[in-house]
């Protein structure tokens, strides 16, 4: 887990990936800066993941949701329901086993930082997912304008960065999640 080492089965704080994980709280809590805009932002200053590649959008918000950097722990998020095909299927986070462990899982950022990161996370969100998303769909010209005639999916707006020049595309998800082969 980033930020953290394992000595005698215990987490410790790494404090080198530590300092980063403050900066992404930091950055996305009380300077109210979107996820997109901080992976660009630590790629601009130097920052990579442990594979030395560029911080994704999953990542970043896999370490502003996990309940680990406060000090809790944090289990049972998923069942596995087959056995024999050793399929698992997650749980809501309400049937999370959790709880407050600093002996264990020493914090990274105070609680009152994680909570209020995370309920920037779910109000942005839960606005997305609203039914009203005039602040989502008018956001630019094409917005929830152009569907996918084969997947009646709507398109989404990319941004390619490339050494001549960013270039923007509008891509159904299917190609988004999949690539060629989705759409």
């Amino acid at each position: 887990i980033w930020g953290y080492e394992k000595d005698s089965g215990k987490l410790v704080i790494g404090e080198e990936e530590a300092q980063i994980i403050r900066l992404i709280f930091d950055l996305y809590a009380n300077h109210q800066m979107l996820i997109r805009r901080i992976a660009n932002y630590l790629t601009d200053h130097g920052y990579t993941n442990m594979k030395g590649n560029d911080f994704s959008y999953s990542s970043i918000t896999g370490i502003l949701r996990n309940p680990k950097y406060k000090g809790y722990y944090c289990g049972g998020k998923t069942v596995k329901y087959d056995y024999k095909i050793k399929d698992r299927k997650e749980l809501p986070e309400e049937e999370w086993v959790m709880y407050r462990d600093e002996e264990s899982v020493p914090p990274i950022v105070s609680e009152k930082l994680w909570e209020k990161a995370n309920r920037i996370l779910r109000q942005r969100s839960n606005a997305q997912r609203s039914e009203d998303k005039n602040c989502y769909q008018n956001r630019y010209t094409y917005s929830g304008k152009v569907i996918c005639s084969e997947h009646q999916a709507p398109f989404y707006r990319q941004i390619y960065r490339y050494p001549s020049g960013d270039r923007e595309v509008w891509q159904c998800r299917e190609y988004t999640r999949h690539g060629r082969s989705g759409c």
